[in-house]
């Protein structure tokens, strides 16, 4: 049985239902089950009871007491249960209200002059100023976030600006070290470089005219070179021992990341 349909006859869409079965009832069988004698005295109550005239976002044509009771259309609404809010019938008091009978209200001794009226108005009057003064809070505060937003934004941009800068320079004065860097080490391996290229070019000289020497058979000369040369091969040693001294002052590089800046990253 679907929730939506008539736990009795199983055919129409749920109208009520009995508090004390308890079960759906279509709008036939709610004004039908109280005349039957083992369901007399049950409770029944319509699923839109609530939307009764009584609420004051209801537009009213006639006053209440005018106006057909919603479970007993041929009876007027002439009484008013303060404990369930519900305008009722004579039938409802016995039907469904017996035991609210000292919160039933006769409607037609009831009278209500200019004023009630006003009394009643001044609450709203109150409330209406609550509202006026949030409505302020409420204005100020949109405007203030937007404030804010504008706010945020120009500082974040004008950080990031700065730290853009800051970037830069950091780069330009990383880059400067490492052809600073770079150029005293070429320094150094060019002078190494050279001094090798002295030395070299001086073995080789030696060599040439020692080779030319004994080609011509000049024994005499060759003796004189003979007797000069550890002075000539003390003095190229002297030569790869500065060089290989001036060439150790060479030291590899590399950037290195700053911390701070990569645990952010």
């Amino acid at each position: 049985m679907s929730s939506d349909e008539c736990g009795l006859c199983l055919d129409d869409s749920v109208f009520g239902y009995c508090n004390d079965c308890p079960i759906n009832l279509c709008q036939k069988c709610f004004f039908n089950h109280e005349q039957v004698v083992i369901f007399s005295g049950h409770i029944l109550c319509p699923l839109n009871a609530s939307n009764q005239a009584t609420h004051l976002t209801e537009q009213i044509g006639n006053d209440i007491h005018e106006e057909d009771c919603f479970i007993h259309p041929t009876h007027k609404q002439s009484f008013y249960c303060v404990k369930d809010d519900e305008t009722i019938c004579g039938r409802c008091i016995c039907s469904n209200h017996s035991k609210c009978i000292h919160d039933i209200v006769d409607l037609n001794d009831v009278s209500f002059d200019e004023n009630l009226t006003n009394e009643l108005m001044i609450p709203f009057e109150q409330l209406v100023e609550e509202i006026s003064t949030l409505d302020e809070t409420i204005s100020g505060n949109l405007q203030l976030n937007d404030e804010c937003k504008t706010t945020c934004i120009t500082e974040i941009t004008e950080y990031s600006k700065k730290l853009e800068d800051i970037l830069a320079d950091r780069r330009e004065k990383a880059i400067r070290e490492v052809l600073l860097k770079h150029e005293q080490n070429e320094n150094i391996i060019r002078k190494a470089e050279s001094k090798c290229k002295e030395a070299k070019q001086h073995i080789n000289t030696t060599c040439d005219l020692i080779t030319d020497l004994s080609e011509k058979k000049h024994e005499r000369h060759l003796f004189v070179v003979s007797k000069r040369l550890g002075t000539e091969i003390d003095a190229i040693e002297t030569v790869i021992q500065q060089s290989t001294v001036e060439n150790s002052f060479f030291s590899k590089f590399s950037f290195l990341k700053n911390a701070a800046v990569e645990h952010t990253l």
